[in-house]
């Protein structure tokens, strides 16, 4: 099934942002299986095992999370190839 990219999409897979908001679940509640709001959040993250690096920001409901691969950097470890290799047999 090929689903058309969104524009989302394409900057997700070209610069690793993402963009979300938790205003809709506040507006229609019933619509969603859980409501949250995020006032303040920071968060950074760094993956050992996939070798990524992780930053998230939100505020006020609107939030954003970079996600940066480091295999062009960083050697991947044991445990990364293992996973890929898993994934590669159950695909």
């Amino acid at each position: 099934m090929n689903k058309k990219k969104t524009f989302s999409d394409k900057l997700w897979e070209k610069t690793g942002l993402s963009f979300w908001q938790n205003w809709i679940s506040l507006l229609f509640p019933k619509k969603y299986n859980w409501v949250n709001f995020t006032f303040i959040h920071f968060d950074i993250e760094n993956d050992i095992v996939c070798n990524e690096f992780v930053v998230e920001i939100g505020l006020l409901g609107f939030n954003m999370r970079w996600q940066l691969n480091l295999d062009k950097w960083v050697k991947p470890t044991k445990k990364h190839l293992e996973l890929e290799k898993r994934l590669k047999e159950i695909k």
